[in-house]
């Protein structure tokens, strides 16, 4: 008896042992998993500020420290797509895949994957497998209408986006998508129609009023998207596209002291979007007003001195001037800020050199070879 109430304790407390070690594992595994996507998360911010030598070896220490956790984690798809590692995330998901064939999340990645490297053959075999696998996936037939559109294929895909509406009534990416291939076509008259059909449908989206507003600025019925424009905005206050699309207006039909005008109150109403400067800038260049669109560069500037973008494009818009001096201190105040944009010492040498300062531009590209050719 004494035997046997022994082994029943011994069979116990291995089993309670077994327990421990399959708890302990799962808990690592869950840590791993959160600490994979802390990583991503910080890799993909680093590719967000333009730093992709930063992204790009914070994705070498995610596969080697986590290479199982990060086939299931979603944002190490996003991560790929941005660096266009096309082949490394067609890799995970084919991985994925095999594992795990009933998830779609593995489908619809290999099918964007074909879609955003520019493979739209291959985007539109893998989404209409999607189709046939998963059919109650919207993105399946928006995202497949949007190959075949890339492919022009424009009956086809004005016919999945169709299949889409009245699949997914209440998802708007189909009717979006509708819209958007009468866009493509430039049947401007087809687009009204169709951008209607969203504005009654989504009446507390933007998009219809917003899409109409455009098409009707290319029919040159300007003052149409004018009174739309400004009756939509009393509608959706915080929408900054619509006071872009008011400056569009007035710079179409050419009337450029009001879109001037128009695009600063932009920027003074919406001061914290950084595209907002680089539309306005660019539009500001095409109406010939060079001086304001060097100051609303210089204001995004000092409104972002942490983003790289603003003195980007201020260096590349005083190369379009000639003016290649200030371009090379403009490209010499980035690399103080950012000293890991390679753009800045290789561009900011071929500036100085144009600039008649070629003695100056070898130092930098020799200060170019050491800090990023080892």
């Amino acid at each position: 008896m004494t035997g046997l109430l022994s082994a029943w304790r011994d069979w116990r407390e291995r089993g309670e042992i077994l327990r421990d070690i399959r708890r302990r594992r799962g808990d690592q595994k869950e840590r791993d998993r959160f600490l994979a996507r802390d990583l991503l998360e910080e890799a993909l911010a680093a590719v967000e500020l333009n730093d992709r030598r930063k992204g790009t070896a914070i994705w070498a220490d995610i596969v080697e420290r986590y290479p199982t956790e990060i086939v299931m984690l979603p944002l190490t798809l996003e991560l790929l797509l941005k660096l266009h590692r096309y082949d490394d995330a067609e890799a995970i998901m084919l991985t994925g895949q095999k594992k795990n064939p009933r998830e779609v999340y593995f489908a619809k990645g290999l099918a964007n994957i074909a879609l955003t490297r520019g493979d739209f053959d291959l985007a539109v075999e893998r989404y209409a497998a999607m189709r046939k696998r998963f059919p109650g996936v919207w993105q399946g037939y928006v995202l497949g209408a949007q190959a075949l559109a890339n492919k022009n294929r424009m009956d086809e895909a004005d016919a999945l986006a169709q299949q889409a509406m009245k699949q997914f009534p209440e998802e708007i990416g189909g009717f979006l998508e509708y819209a958007r291939l009468a866009v493509q076509r430039e049947d401007w008259e087809e687009a009204i129609r169709r951008w209607q059909i969203i504005e009654e449908t989504f009446k507390t989206r933007s998009f219809g009023p917003y899409g109409r507003a455009q098409a009707l600025i290319k029919l040159k019925r300007y003052d149409e998207a004018d009174d739309l424009l400004k009756a939509t905005r009393f509608r959706f206050p915080l929408e900054s596209a619509l006071l872009a699309e008011l400056a569009r207006c007035a710079q179409a039909r050419g009337n450029v002291p009001e879109a001037v005008k128009r695009w600063k109150y932009r920027i003074e109403r919406v001061p914290m979007e950084t595209h907002g400067y680089y539309e306005a800038a660019k539009a500001l260049e095409e109406m010939g007003e060079y001086a304001e669109a060097e100051a609303i560069l210089r204001a995004g500037i000092d409104r972002f001195p942490l983003e790289d973008g603003p003195m980007i494009l201020l260096a590349k818009f005083l190369h379009g001037q000639k003016d290649y001096s200030r371009e090379a201190e403009a490209w010499a105040a980035l690399r103080q800020v950012f000293v890991d944009n390679e753009e800045s010492y290789t561009r900011g040498a071929d500036a100085l050199r144009r600039a008649g300062q070629p003695d100056r531009a070898d130092a930098i590209l020799e200060e170019h070879r050491r800090r990023f050719q080892h």
